[in-house]
């Protein structure tokens, strides 16, 4: 009940800690979900984990090693194009392309870290996670247009640029 309380209805895939007792040891402790559907549709609740936070996000990092690998990758893009901006803005030279392909892998790159469940470990409220992660979403395709339209290659091969536009 008092759970029920505090936590409310949430959607998307959300974690949530349960401080227990110290004096605890050596104790049953019960955990009852209750369907947020009025009628009684079945959840899935994939797993639960005892332990220390600190465990829970090496867990985390095991499980999703690869995630993280990917997102490191596609956010050290994200600073190379940042740099290449920056140097760019001071030759004065164009800068549009390095702009987009920026901003497409930091999108890239905070989706695929918000895939991880490893962002909810510090953030509490996970509302605000799963409303990032949903509204992200839709940008990508927006920003792959734009990199598209920025690029070498719309200048030489429009046909092939509007194909992939299409394809999105």
């Amino acid at each position: 009940p008092i759970l029920e309380r505090s936590l409310g209805t949430l959607n998307g895939r959300n974690i949530h800690f349960v401080r227990i007792p110290q004096d605890s040891d050596k104790k049953n402790i019960k955990i009852e979900f209750f369907p947020l559907e009025k009628n009684g549709e079945a959840r899935i609740i994939p797993a639960i984990y005892i332990g220390t936070k600190y465990a829970c996000l090496i867990h985390f990092i095991k499980d999703n090693f690869i995630k993280i690998i990917m997102c490191f990758c596609v956010l050290m893009i994200f600073l190379i194009y940042l740099a290449l901006y920056i140097f760019a803005k001071i030759r004065k030279a164009k800068t549009n392309e390095y702009v987009s392909m920026g901003f497409f892998s930091f999108v890239i790159g905070l989706l695929l870290l918000l895939e991880t469940s490893i962002p909810q470990l510090f953030i509490t409220n996970s509302f605000v996670l799963y409303v990032l992660f949903i509204l992200l979403i839709p940008i990508v395709p927006l920003l792959l247009i734009n990199t598209l339209q920025n690029s070498y290659i719309f200048k030489v091969q429009k046909k092939f640029v509007y194909l992939c536009i299409v394809l999105c």
